[in-house]
């Protein structure tokens, strides 16, 4: 199995755009605080309020995240991705015009918000583009561009906030989420969930193209608690 069958299967552009999506958010997400004790001094602020702030920042990108998964669940989920990334672009943008900790706190829930409406979609997007078995290749690409937009955001962030500022360096990592998020609106169409499941049990292609009546919230958490290792996951992630 190659990436030339990747291809052939689903096309390589969903796989590139959801990547550089990925790649971009975690820089972003990941440099963040590295440039906050600079955004601090030039701003005269608190260091904790802007943690508090930023924290508030998150808690609304979680809420976010329930409500964009129901949302992804019933309707079309690539206008939910590229809207989503041009939203935490702008706003990641906008930090760069601030003059108090408000400035930054209201433009960063609005960027965490983006993120969530960009990132809940991205799996179950890939999971309906390529077959079964070129999955674990797919994801295994997605959770590599994830390490190693975690690895270069902190030495990148540090470089950029030296050499032009951290108004400068908040335009320069969030900016390129525009062209990214218009991208995904124009090159890629909105797959069929289920389909290539479907293929694979025998279902003929009219059959396939039939979406399935989305599960509820109480039967989506009770099918996902259903499996033993997301049950563990769960309980790792409340611990740790």
């Amino acid at each position: 199995m190659s990436w030339r069958d990747v291809r052939a299967a689903g096309g390589l552009a969903p796989l590139l755009i959801v990547g550089l999506i990925t790649l971009l958010g975690t820089v972003d997400q990941a440099s963040f605080p590295n440039v906050l004790p600079a955004i601090a001094q030039d701003l005269q602020a608190d260091p904790a309020n802007l943690f508090n702030v930023v924290a508030f920042a998150i808690f609304v990108g979680l809420l976010a995240a329930l409500g964009v998964g129901w949302w992804a669940d019933r309707h079309r989920r690539v206008p939910l991705m590229g809207i989503g990334t041009i939203l935490s672009s702008v706003a990641g943008t906008l930090q760069a015009r601030a003059t108090g900790t408000m400035g930054v706190g209201l433009p960063r829930a609005a960027g965490y918000a983006g993120i969530s409406l960009s990132g809940v979609p991205q799996y179950s997007l890939l999971a309906d583009y390529y077959p079964s078995r070129f999955r674990g290749r797919v994801f295994g690409l997605i959770g590599m561009l994830t390490t190693i937009g975690l690895l270069v955001a902190v030495p990148l962030s540090a470089v950029l906030v030296t050499w032009l500022g951290w108004r400068t360096a908040v335009v320069v990592i969030s900016a390129p989420g525009v062209a990214l998020g218009v991208a995904a609106l124009h090159f890629l169409r909105e797959p069929i969930r289920g389909y290539h499941e479907k293929r694979e049990q025998g279902l003929s292609e009219e059959a396939a193209r039939t979406e399935d009546r989305p599960q509820s919230f109480g039967e989506a958490w009770r099918a996902t608690f259903a499996v033993r290792t997301l049950r563990r996951l769960f309980v790792a992630s409340m611990l740790f």
